[in-house]
């Protein structure tokens, strides 16, 4: 018994056996002057895609928010928007995404966050 949990613990970490939740990291795609952001954002952002949904956390924000889910060949899966009043979540219910790479793209204000990830099959 022991045998096969630390097998499918080892298949789970490298990668072999599918898992159904991933984290996805955002990055700022905002202005660069002289190598650095010009305003840094205030907002704190993550992203998680887990069963069929991917949840985007904001805190530290007052505004619009709207989140635009891509796949590879650039056309829209989901999106969502909302206005928030310090902190909120977004929510994108995509079912079953099938294998590929997406690009998930948050835009608050005037800035955009981007991040990428790939469904494994």
């Amino acid at each position: 018994m022991r045998k096969k949990l630390l097998i499918l613990a080892l298949l789970l970490i490298t990668g072999l056996l599918p898992a159904s939740s991933y984290t996805i990291k955002l990055k700022n795609k905002g202005d660069l002057q002289n190598g650095s952001l010009r305003v840094p954002p205030t907002a704190l952002i993550s992203a998680d895609y887990d069963e069929g949904e991917i949840a985007i956390n904001i805190s530290n924000f007052t505004g619009s928010a709207q989140a635009h889910l891509y796949d590879s060949n650039g056309n829209v899966v989901g999106n969502d928007s909302a206005e928030f009043m310090y902190d909120g979540t977004l929510t994108i219910e995509v079912g079953d995404l099938p294998n590929g790479n997406y690009t998930l793209n948050v835009v608050l204000l005037d800035i955009t966050f981007y991040g990428e990830f790939q469904v494994p099959s």
